[in-house]
């Protein structure tokens, strides 16, 4: 017994830690540049990182009703989950990157996630263009879903703050779509390795 309290503290102190770690902006911010380096690293050296890419309409036809439509989604993540045999294939997804373009306006997305929990999201809009060439930049926050701060930078006009909700809410629902994707390439992957 007396050896039993000394690892269940020690399990509480690990389990509370890390779900502390991603409590502030400031510690979500260094997470999001840590990864980007990774991102960067990958793309010169091809080693550290993965990445599944979609592309929607690649030709960039015109849709009706929408205009020219194409839209690229890199999903990065940092170990193969297949091979690792994990039973939790959602923590090693660290970024979603998203660009694309409609009716001639180009836009872009990020979802950074640690242990598949989303923790920021980045929308930057060129619809909203100013005389300036200055766009609408929504930076959200989240922890443990819950959302930190909401940093705006505006281009061209204010959003509303029924608009600001609408984005959060999309955040989040789309996040977990993009974690669906990468769970799904997973298991693509999983049964084309066992065909093998």
């Amino acid at each position: 017994m007396k050896n039993v309290l000394p690892l269940f503290t020690c399990f509480l102190l690990i389990k509370f830690s890390a779900v502390a770690q991603f409590n502030t902006v400031e510690k979500i911010r260094a997470y999001y540049n840590k990864i980007n380096g990774k991102i960067s690293s990958a793309q010169k050296d091809k080693i550290g990182m993965y990445c599944n890419e979609v592309v929607v309409n690649k030709l960039g036809g015109s849709w009706p009703g929408v205009g020219n439509y194409q839209k690229r989604i890199s999903i990065w993540y940092s170990d193969d989950p297949v091979s690792a045999g994990t039973d939790r294939p959602a923590d090693y997804l660290e970024k979603v990157n998203i660009s694309g373009e409609s009716a001639g306006e180009k836009f872009t997305e990020e979802y950074l996630f640690w242990n598949g929990e989303l923790l920021f999201y980045c929308f930057f809009d060129s619809y909203k263009e100013n005389d300036i060439g200055q766009r609408d930049e929504h930076r959200l926050y989240f922890s443990k879903g819950k959302l930190l701060k909401y940093d705006l930078k505006q281009g061209s006009r204010g959003v509303e703050v029924e608009t600001q909700k609408t984005i959060q809410n999309q955040a989040l629902s789309h996040g977990n779509i993009m974690k669906t994707l990468f769970l799904n390439s997973c298991e693509y992957i999983k049964e084309e390795v066992s065909l093998k």
